[in-house]
């Protein structure tokens, strides 16, 4: 199978205005370690792109990816649902799933990517929608974790019409495949110390700047889940 890892990305963040490019090891902002890391899952080189929005705000971070000779598409600045189905509808490389990635969690884990991975190669299940859940049944997405990711089959996705979905639908992308019905959605469980530990590693405010920076500096670019979960920053 082939997969495509699409980070969805902006400079007009409400909370913290252009966060994605803010230096969270000397010369590497959150960005770049997001790329890093995806790098790390296997089969992804040449399958990454940044997925931003066509308004002059974000030129920016355009520029900056060129820059890095990192691949990016310019799309609808509301419409985040449609971003992502154009760009899928002519995308340089075909693909069967796709991962969507928010750029607030520069900490994601390629270990559970990979999981995702081994997930729909060797079940016997054609899933729609793939990611974790928390013990409650909540998707992950839902949650302040920062190190995980959701994949959606493409063929699915690009049967949707962007125009037949809600504002809220739109704008935040998968919700419609986890609450229809319809779809065969596969979550998997996460493992429970992430909970009990309150993990959260998703960069919203300056304080979760600080917070990730010091990670960084102590634990390096690489650092794991597990370093996450017993760290002492």
């Amino acid at each position: 199978m082939k997969y495509l890892f699409l980070i969805q990305a902006r400079l007009n963040s409400t909370r913290l205005p252009k966060k994605v490019l803010l230096d969270l090891l000397p010369g590497e902002p959150l960005i770049d370690l997001i790329i890093g890391r995806l790098q790390r899952v296997r089969n992804s080189a040449g399958s990454i792109c940044v997925l931003t929005t066509g308004t002059p705000n974000d030129d920016a971070l355009a520029e900056h990816l060129q820059q890095r000779g990192i691949p990016c598409f310019r799309g609808d600045e509301q419409n985040v649902f449609g971003r992502f189905h154009e760009y899928l509808k002519h995308a340089p490389v075909p693909c069967d799933y796709f991962f969507r990635v928010c750029a607030d969690n520069p900490l994601i884990e390629p270990a559970f990517i990979d999981q995702m991975i081994d997930c729909v190669e060797s079940e016997k299940g054609d899933f729609d929608y793939v990611s974790f859940k928390s013990s409650d049944g909540v998707p992950v997405i839902q949650n302040k974790f920062g190190i995980f990711c959701e994949m959606v089959k493409t063929e699915t996705f690009l049967n949707i019409a962007p125009e037949s979905l809600t504002g809220y639908q739109r704008e935040h992308v998968t919700p419609l495949f986890y609450t229809d019905k319809k779809f065969s959605v596969r979550l998997l469980d996460i493992p429970r110390e992430i909970e009990t530990n309150k993990l959260r590693c998703t960069v919203d405010t300056a304080e979760d700047v600080d917070v990730v920076k010091k990670i960084l500096l102590r634990h390096g670019r690489d650092v794991s889940y597990s370093t996450l979960l017993s760290r002492t920053v």
